[in-house]
């Protein structure tokens, strides 16, 4: 009967023993830096690179475009990009009319002020990648703290027209403000179809009405997910850079500015 207790004993304590070793093993393996972990010197695995999915041939789609300095709470660049080219000036001055209104113009009267500022632009086709008259909304914000000027907001006319103002004569630029700036207009194939371009003149009522806007793709088309872009005003190039597919309906933005169901 001893004997038998002996055995038994044994047998039990060789039980507890391989269990013992077997979870050992498992706990040294599974520390390894083969496994994909950041440990024992192993690589994190890379996640492969999304593949943005064609868009749907009749289903609303945009793409916009944001310089860095651009940031609004909930607002992602993914990507995009937006960069100030010469032309800008006289876009903001004549299309948009925010700034040099008068013959004196400091602060955020001054286009100077608007130049390092901010802006987003935004492509949309509310009939989908098949369409053939698409939108821009453009939109600018003046830089803070520019050379000391602040925020702060004077405009001048030129002397002889301030001498009649004070005996009831004022001088009114009649020109309008637009910003943010919504222009529509037909898309065209260009550089053998392999881009496009959209085209629109100036709102109707500012000093750009009669002088062309034109957004122009070299290489990409609607059902993309990014294309590179250049923005053009009565022929000196006022932008470029790259505009990413938006995520969202009207890519964030007030719909009032497309005018859809309104």
């Amino acid at each position: 009967m001893g004997s038998l207790n002996v055995k038994m004993l044994m047998a039990i304590l060789g039980m507890i023993g391989g269990i013992l070793s077997g979870s050992l093993f498992f706990l040294l393996s599974s520390g390894c830096g083969n496994q994909g972990g950041n440990r024992g010197g192993g690589t994190p695995p890379v996640a492969p690179a999304a593949v943005p999915v064609p868009a749907p041939a009749h289903r609303e789609v945009g793409f916009y475009a944001q310089t860095k300095n651009f940031y609004i709470p909930g607002y992602v660049n993914q990507g995009s990009y937006l960069e100030v080219e010469p032309g800008m000036y006289t876009l903001l001055k004549e299309a948009m009319g925010v700034c040099n209104r008068d013959h004196t113009n400091t602060g955020i009267a001054n286009c100077q002020s608007w130049l390092t500022g901010a802006f987003d632009l935004v492509l949309f086709s509310e009939h989908g990648s098949t369409a053939n008259t698409v939108k821009i909304v453009m939109r600018a914000i003046p830089g803070s703290q520019l050379n000391g000027y602040g925020w702060y907001y004077a405009s001048l006319p030129k002397f002889r027209e301030l001498i009649g103002c004070l005996v009831g004569l004022c001088y009114s630029n009649p020109q309008g403000i637009f910003n943010p700036m919504v222009l529509e207009g037909p898309i065209w194939p260009i550089n053998n179809s392999r881009g496009f371009e959209f085209r629109a003149y100036g709102p109707t009522g500012s000093g750009a009405y009669n002088k062309l806007i034109q957004y122009q793709v070299a290489e990409g088309k609607l059902e993309d997910g990014a294309f590179t872009f250049v923005l053009s005003y009565n022929g000196v190039q006022a932008a470029r850079g790259r505009a990413v597919r938006c995520q969202s309906q009207f890519c964030g933005l007030d719909a009032s500015y497309f005018r859809i169901g309104y």
